[in-house]
């Protein structure tokens, strides 16, 4: 017999499928929950695997591949099947595994070129090793062999790559995988080109164009080296007649960012603007270390769409920034290490109808960063700034006087002793701050930390992030704190701090994470840490007992909010 308590359940199974979206998109960064999601029902994986699916391949080049490639090889046509063959990559003699549930090639969103190359790398030397015993580092030791640094071009040494075997067949798999890429690519969405090595090219541009749908549904493109390499079609031939085909395959692209690239010539800073001027929805543009013929992509950004600017160490001598002056619509900028920025030069900027939300101002000169937060005024909201000199009172006086709406405050020195009282007393002018980062790493030794900082008083603040101030400078900023503060990262802390977070719940039960970048600690834990024997993980699983679930420890990347920029 039912009774009445356990009528009518409302289950877990009842929600709409849309519900389930939400609730897993929560998990897209936390891999381990989704693998076991997958394993609860039919319906829960058919709803995960697109999800793990979205980036398989490594998010760096120092990272091996996450997945097994060979998922893919079933899905081959009989012309990849063949020239894998001819490389020497007998996939008839790879173990009988079942075919795929999932064409997973469908699902990706993210899409890295060089990171590919990187995954089949390390799973070629795994089949080695399995089919030879040999190590399994001498495939990639044989590429590294068939390196022969020849020449220098404009001061750069250039790395030329002779064909072996074991190369032939990197580029075979490569070429298979990027072709089934480009037929499945329904949802794919960024792009990013990155070789690696200094002359490393991608693979031929006619895989990309010539495989539908390709790149037509492309809304991110990033073009993205690991040396300031020329782009030129000497050293990179796929490469360049790709971003000459890219205007004709896709025009939908609204975030662009070019990383780390010398222009040589004129020439090749028109391929550049034309990729630009192709895409009438472009608005988010990014340069970082972008050297040489720049001018000219300067003269074409997009400025009635342009929304998010990133100019990111570059050298501005003769660059003009006056298209700038036309923006109507920027309400993110961030200028870092801009050598050569003067208040001449940004004069386009100031002038221009623009409400800046965010700002990023670092290693500028003091008369810049104070016009442009003048200019931005009270539509700013978050700032990040980073001083070089011993002028962070007076910008922080810019500031509170000019932008009162500002919620979010990121502050960094590396240089010189900084005047603590001074920076506290104008942070109090941004009544409505609600996240705080400071990053001083030089404060007199003889300032009384915790007095200073009990004079802090923000009462909306959410979020504080304090490193290289230490626990005395937090302590005395919750001796008086009634801000409803739910998060606190700090770069050490040791058991005996832990009553510290427990006295201020008592006052105040708005405390509920603790990141934390440098753990140490007293008797068993000096003897652990030390030793290497504890991970982060386990000592903060120990903090968590003594917080007695008051509120949870975590290392500070899992807790740290970043900046937009970031």
């Amino acid at each position: 017999m039912t009774t009445e308590k356990y009528k009518d359940p409302i289950t877990i199974s009842n929600l709409p499928s849309e519900c389930f979206d939400e609730i897993f998109k929560y998990l897209k960064f936390d891999r381990r929950s989704l693998y076991s999601c997958l394993f609860v029902n039919r319906f829960w994986c058919r709803k995960v695997i697109p999800i793990i699916w979205r980036r398989p391949m490594p998010y760096n080049p120092t990272r091996m591949s996450i997945i097994n490639i060979e998922v893919f090889i079933p899905f081959f046509n009989e012309e990849e099947k063949s020239c894998l063959i001819n490389e020497g990559i007998d996939i008839s003699k790879l173990p009988d595994r079942p075919f795929p549930l999932f064409n997973y090639a469908q699902y990706i969103h993210i899409l890295d070129v060089g990171a590919i190359e990187t995954a089949t790398v390390s799973w070629l030397n795994k089949l080695k090793l399995q089919q030879s015993g040999e190590t399994s580092n001498s495939l990639s030791t044989e590429m590294e062999n068939s390196e022969v640094k020849c020449k220098e071009l404009d001061g750069e040494v250039t790395t030329l790559q002779t064909e072996t075997p074991a190369s032939k067949a990197t580029n075979a798999m490569v070429d298979s995988l990027c072709k089934i890429f480009m037929r499945s690519a329904f949802n794919l969405k960024y792009l990013i080109l990155s070789p690696y090595k200094v002359n490393k090219d991608i693979p031929k541009s006619n895989i990309f164009a010539n495989n539908e749908p390709g790149l037509v549904n492309l809304r991110k493109l990033k073009l993205r080296f690991y040396t300031n390499s020329l782009c030129q079609h000497e050293q990179r031939g796929n490469l360049y007649d790709l971003l000459k085909l890219l205007p004709n395959i896709c025009n939908g692209l609204v975030h662009l960012d070019i990383n780390r690239i010398k222009i040589p010539n004129y020439s090749t800073a028109e391929i550049l603007a034309g990729l630009i001027t192709s895409q009438p929805e472009l608005t988010y543009c990014r340069f970082y270390k972008v050297y040489g013929e720049t001018n000219l992509l300067m003269n074409v950004l997009p400025v009635h769409k342009l929304t998010h600017l990133v100019l990111d160490d570059m050298i501005f001598s003769g660059i003009s920034l006056a298209s700038l002056y036309q923006c109507t619509r920027l309400e993110s900028l961030v200028l870092r290490k801009c050598r050569s920025l003067t208040f001449e030069s940004i004069q386009p900027i100031l002038k221009a109808s623009i409400r800046l939300k965010f700002l990023h101002l670092s290693e500028l000169p003091k008369d810049v960063v104070k016009a442009i937060i003048v200019k931005a005024g009270d539509a700013l909201e978050q700032v990040s700034v980073r001083f070089i000199s011993d002028d962070m009172n007076e910008g922080l006086e810019t500031l509170g006087n000019h932008c009162q709406n500002v919620t979010h405050l990121s502050l960094s020195a590396d240089y010189r002793r900084v005047d603590i009282t001074g920076v506290i007393t104008f942070i109090n002018l941004l009544r409505n701050l609600s996240h705080l980062k400071l990053n001083l790493r030089m404060i007199d030794d003889k300032v009384e930390l915790d007095n200073e900082f009990s004079k802090l008083g923000l009462e909306k603040l959410q979020y504080l992030e304090l490193i290289n101030i230490g626990v005395k400078g937090l302590q005395g900023f919750l001796s008086k704190c009634c801000s409803p503060l739910s998060t606190i990262i700090i770069d050490a802390i040791e058991e005996k701090h832990i009553k510290i977070f427990l006295d201020f719940l008592k006052e105040n039960d708005s405390l509920r994470w603790v990141g934390i970048d440098y753990i140490f600690g007293a008797d068993v834990f000096d003897k652990y840490v030390e030793s290497c024997k504890m991970s982060d993980l386990e000592v903060c699983k120990k903090m968590n007992e003594m917080a007695e679930g008051y509120f949870k420890v975590f290392p500070g990347k899992q807790v740290r909010i970043r900046e937009k920029y970031f």
